[in-house]
């Protein structure tokens, strides 16, 4: 792949089958463009669902790695470093390097194939940091991803750990947003503030009173679409 990326300076458009150091990534960027930036604008990293992650230290530094990026869709999120001396729900997550022209933003999964589900305030700190780096999004999906548990798991009394609230994450939306797509996790009506911005709106697997914050967002996007809700599922155009 470093081979193929030196040998293309004008490249634009980069899909990797798996998750890759991004150092050796941004090394031979530089050496194709002869220490020139970066041309990618859309960024694909498939990795194995829920067994490969991309690294925070990678996502913290995608801004400067990738200058003109305007697509990013990572299959799964990586584990940031624990804080020490902190309890096992909180998280100090980096602060990420600006994507001024990040348009799309699509996180496939946030926990691996049998890790634990996320808190609350895990989650809330986390969908900050993503949004703070990216002012002007058009189509966010956050899939939270829900824990695998062996049917041996299961005989000695394991359950699936309960979806976690995003909390006030959803609240400061970027104007320029127009497509939000959330799955498994607990929203409700006081999840989301004015959004006359929105177009489209996907909930899926996101709790009993996907109903209710149907009718929230219906309201405050004045009438623009027409969803509809199966099964707990929130449906948007």
């Amino acid at each position: 792949v470093h081979n193929l990326i030196k040998s293309a300076p004008l490249l634009e458009v980069l899909a990797l089958p798996s998750v890759l150091p991004f150092d050796g990534i941004h090394n031979a960027t530089k050496e194709a463009r002869k220490g020139g930036q970066s041309l990618i604008r859309r960024l694909t990293i498939h990795g194995l669902p829920g067994f490969e992650g991309t690294s925070w230290t990678d996502i913290a530094c995608m801004g400067t790695t990738f200058p003109e990026l305007e697509s990013l869709s990572l299959n799964t999120i990586g584990m940031p470093t624990w804080g020490l001396g902190l309890d096992d729900h909180i998280v100090n997550f980096p602060i990420l390097s600006a994507m001024p022209r990040l348009r799309t933003l699509h996180i496939m999964s946030c926990i691996s194939y049998s890790g634990h589900h996320f808190s609350s305030d895990r989650l809330n700190k986390m969908i900050k940091c993503l949004l703070a780096a990216c002012p002007v999004l058009e189509d966010l999906k956050i899939v939270h991803g829900q824990q695998s548990i062996s049917s041996f798991d299961r005989k000695n009394g394991m359950k699936v750990e309960s979806f976690p609230e995003p909390g006030d994450a959803f609240l400061d939306l970027p104007r320029t947003l127009r497509c939000l797509r959330l799955q498994d996790m607990i929203l409700l009506p006081e999840h989301f503030n004015e959004m006359p911005f929105l177009t489209s709106v996907t909930l899926i697997n996101c709790g009993e009173q996907a109903e209710a914050a149907k009718q929230a967002v219906q309201v405050k996007t004045i009438g623009k679409r027409e969803d509809q809700v199966e099964g707990g599922r929130l449906v948007g155009d």
